[in-house]
C-alpha cells in the first residue's frame, strides 16, 4: 500500500506541474498572438484536466495514508491488549 501511496503521489505532482507548464506556455503564446477567445476558453479548460487528475490523486494517496495510519493504531490496540 506504502508503494501505491508513493506513486500516487509522483503522478499526483507530475500532472500538476505540467499542468502549470501549459498554463505558462499557453500565457506567453497568447500574449504574442491574439488568438479567438472561444479557443483559447476551450484550450484552458482542456488544460485543467491534468490538474483535476493531479488533485484526485493526490487526495486518493492522502486517503490510502489515513488508512495505513488507522491500520497501525489499530494494531498497536491488539498489542498493548494482548499484553
Amino acid at each position: 500500500m506504502r508503494i501505491r501511496k508513493n506513486i500516487y503521489i509522483i503522478l499526483g505532482i507530475v500532472l500538476i506541474l505540467l499542468n502549470l507548464f501549459v498554463d505558462f506556455a499557453e500565457y506567453i503564446e497568447r500574449r504574442s498572438l491574439k488568438t479567438d477567445a472561444a479557443y483559447s476558453i476551450g484550450y484552458f479548460i482542456g488544460s485543467h484536466i491534468l490538474l483535476i487528475f493531479g488533485m484526485l490523486l493526490l487526495r486518493i494517496a492522502y486517503k490510502i495514508h489515513q488508512k495505513m495510519k488507522r491500520n497501525e493504531v489499530q494494531q498497536m490496540i491488539e498489542e498493548i491488549g494482548k499484553s
